[in-house]
């Protein structure tokens, strides 16, 4: 009985090495160019600045200076937010305005924001939670944060390396979430899915 058992452990363990490991996704890339929402829920929509806002754009979790602002990105992928009609980016120490970009829609539920005080990455995925992935700047992901500044103000932007990048003012700003001494609050923005 013995022998059996030892022999059953080794064929269990052998069937189990030949196998192959899969990598666990650790951040949803919604789908791109899309005229209607993917069946994933979550799609970057081509906006124009002259035609309404797409339908399930997802909103960042606040105003700015008293008006709406929701996701977008210009066609290279770098994330930014729409306010008024128009896509801002940061880039390179600048905010860049866009008239012709996409905006991130959602089927109702699937996104969540969430405030950070620590320095979010794949490795630290919740269950059920993925980061939303934009494009890659480098080496590193670049996924959707958002950033209430000092006077309440919220700006969508991405999140690369450990610091959230956001346009405002005609400047490029970032915040590092784990700096308790800065008074503004960084957001992630995850997938349920």
């Amino acid at each position: 009985m013995k022998h059996l058992l030892a022999l059953s452990l080794v064929i269990g363990l052998n069937g189990l090495t030949a196998a192959p490991v899969q990598a666990e996704q650790r951040y949803m890339e919604c789908s791109s160019g899309d005229n209607e929402l993917h069946y994933s829920g979550c799609s970057w929509l081509d906006q124009l600045s002259h035609n309404p806002l797409r339908q399930n754009a997802v909103a960042a979790p606040g105003l700015e200076n008293g008006n709406s602002v929701h996701v977008c990105r210009e066609f290279a992928g770098v994330p930014g937010k729409r306010v008024g009609t128009n896509c801002y980016t940061p880039w390179y120490g600048k905010e860049s305005g866009h008239s012709h970009y996409q905006v991130l829609a959602a089927q109702p539920g699937l996104v969540e924001w969430e405030a950070i005080n620590y320095r979010a990455n794949e490795a630290q995925v919740q269950p059920g939670k993925l980061l939303i992935k934009s494009m890659n700047e480098g080496s590193y992901n670049s996924y959707i944060c958002a950033v209430r500044d000092q006077h309440g103000n919220f700006m969508t932007g991405k999140y690369v390396g450990s610091y959230c990048w956001y346009p405002y003012g005609g400047h490029e700003y970032a915040v590092d979430p784990a700096n308790h001494s800065d008074n503004r609050q960084v957001y992630v923005l995850w997938y349920k899915g």
